[in-house]
């Protein structure tokens, strides 16, 4: 099977939020697009919920499983026990919704982590290390491929679904098929890892869109059969607290018999907790510890297969409710009657990530390349995706990420060009922000709009940054305008006897204004020098400028069309 998570190239704007977001960055950009690393993914699905645009999408398995359903094969739905935070509808409406698209019958995967709690038990009163519990997928993976250290902690138990689907198995032959509905991601992958189990896995998403495509209308299905609203084999218990952040710690310490008294339980949920915690050397040397982890902030109900976004104090409410309704009965009787033999597994379904150690040597091209050469330029801003910019540094040098991805240094690249582009132009150009304040100049600006017979030097085209723009040319108003609408504004201003052709354009979101300055008054400029020197800056400079701008949030076409005019209107102009 292919990966779960991919990204429409098409739709990705470039704008590194799936990068911020990935707790492994796993995704790299290529030829300025996202990409996913399906060695590295660990399937949080955090990278489709924070995507602006809807790029980053998940593998969907809606065909397989119709496939399945018109197949001679008894297909059982496996729901996950979120799923009673996630439908407003009863159980009873479930099975019955199930049904009518086809499935032979529902099974609460509650039941598998009921078969996981009483084995962990087991397990637990003979440990001599801490344990990690194994129901999340998206956890297990991520030990797997970037703490393969901590791999041996793991619980050599199948999460609550594989063995909910090795009891089902076992109780129905083989002769079935399983499809799995849950708010999990990574849920596929553990189909795609043990199809001998699983056969597909949806997401409550893809469910609901089936119901919609089938044409099914939930409010028309109320079914008083009680022989059609039952789960199979039987309604879970306590395994109903599972997608509860510290719901499986709870049903393994309320379970009798207790034989865990000397184990100490904790619980984690959300990654970047949990990766704080796998970094800490709090494990060893205290005794057994039994840690339940779960990637997704909230539990279970908060996965990335969810469509309903209600607050997650609604859902556990929902959950806690639901478990107080069910009707309770013996672990023991449970067990004798449908609990397979053993649930037991080893986990060497995937490798540890390279992480590669890069020398100072290798990294100085970059820091080359990116203008960083003091302590002040390590800024550590993030803008790029990464903490860091050593982190930084070793994805572009591990060809996962572009140097054009650091903010910091492309402004500073932006910065400078326009820098220069204002000492070599002989026209007067200067920049005003949304306050009328001064930001920069060039020499020519301050020849234009000083009276007083001074020395233009660098010192003081620095010292009239912050002043009002009044008291070089009266156009308060005009600026305002321009920035107002968000258009370019080109006007005759007469000051002192002398009449100046003044063009203002926005940029940087409007908050910036560009204004181009020429008195019209004097003699005719050497056009043709100023027409070279615009042309030679827009012909070296102007793939830097596209990108440059793009990072700014204008357009390169703007940049260019802006240029041009400037060209143009010296090509145009003559004495007057």
């Amino acid at each position: 099977m292919g990966g779960v998570i991919y990204t429409n190239e098409n739709d990705c704007q470039d704008c590194y939020k799936c990068v911020r977001k990935c707790p492994v960055k796993a995704i790299s950009m290529i030829d300025n697009h996202a990409s996913i690393d399906d060695d590295r993914c660990i399937m949080c699905g955090g990278c489709i919920a924070v995507c602006p645009v809807g790029a980053q999408k998940y593998r969907s398995d809606k065909a397989r499983v119709r496939v399945l359903l018109e197949s001679e094969k008894k297909v059982i739905m496996a729901v996950a026990p979120a799923f009673v935070g996630e439908f407003y509808f009863s159980a009873s409406t479930l099975i019955d919704l199930a049904k009518k698209l086809g499935f032979y019958g529902v099974s609460e995967t509650a039941l598998g982590a009921q078969l996981v709690s009483y084995f962990q038990r087991k397990l637990l009163a003979e440990a001599n290390q801490p344990v990690f519990s194994t129901a999340c997928p998206t956890f297990v993976q991520l030990v797997m491929k970037y703490y393969p250290e901590l791999k041996r902690n793991l619980s050599p138990l199948l999460s609550p679904l594989l063995s909910q689907c090795v009891m089902l198995r076992k109780i129905y032959d083989d002769d079935i098929a399983i499809v799995f509905v849950g708010p999990c991601l990574a849920k596929k992958a553990e189909s795609d890892i043990h199809p001998e189990l699983l056969d597909v896995s949806l997401t409550f998403d893809e469910f609901n869109s089936l119901l919609e495509e089938a044409g099914i209308d939930i409010e028309q299905v109320r079914s008083e059969d009680p022989e059609t609203q039952a789960f199979i084999p039987i309604h879970s218990n306590g395994g109903a607290l599972y997608p509860l952040d510290g719901g499986m710690v709870e049903t393994i310490k309320k379970m009798k018999p207790s034989s865990v008294a000397d184990t100490d339980f904790f619980h984690f949920a959300g990654t970047k907790t949990i990766k704080a915690m796998l970094k800490s050397e709090g494990f060893e040397g205290n005794g057994t510890l039994f840690c339940e982890f779960l990637a997704c902030d909230g539990g279970c109900i908060n996965g990335s297969g969810v469509f309903d976004k209600q607050p997650i104090i609604t859902k556990k409410l929902r959950i806690s409710n639901y478990f107080k309704s069910l009707e309770t009965y013996s672990e023991e009787e449970f067990i004798e009657k449908y609990a397979p033999d053993s649930i037991e597994t080893d986990y060497e379904f995937c490798p540890p990530v390279e992480m590669r150690i890069f020398s100072e040597a290798e990294k100085q091209p970059i820091w080359n390349a990116l203008e960083k050469f003091t302590e002040a330029d390590f800024i550590d801003c993030g803008a790029c995706g990464y903490d860091t910019c050593e982190n930084f540094a070793v994805a572009c040098l591990e060809h996962r990420a572009e140097l054009e991805m650091c903010a910091t240094s492309m402004k500073k690249k932006a910065h400078n060009k326009v820098q220069a582009f204002m000492k070599a132009t002989p026209m007067a150009f200067c920049v005003a922000d949304r306050s009328l304040k001064l930001v920069e100049c060039n020499a020519k600006f301050l020849e234009l709009s000083v009276e007083a017979d001074i020395e233009i030097t660098e010192e003081l085209i620095q010292r009239v940054a912050g002043r009002n723009i009044e008291k070089f040319f009266p156009i308060s108003d005009l600026i305002k305008s321009c920035l107002r609408a968000g258009q370019k504004i080109s006007k005759l201003v007469e000051r002192d006897e002398r009449i100046f052709n003044v063009m203002i354009f926005p940029f940087e979101k409007n908050q910036l204004a560009g204004l181009v300055v020429q008195d019209i008054t004097e003699p005719a400029m050497k056009r043709d020098v100023v027409i070279s020197k615009a042309e030679e800056v827009i012909k070296q400079n102007l793939l830097n400028v596209q990108k440059i701008a793009f990072l700014l949030g204008e357009t390169a076409a703007e940049t260019e069309i802006t240029l041009n005019e400037i060209v143009d209107a010296y090509k145009t102009s003559g004495d007057k």
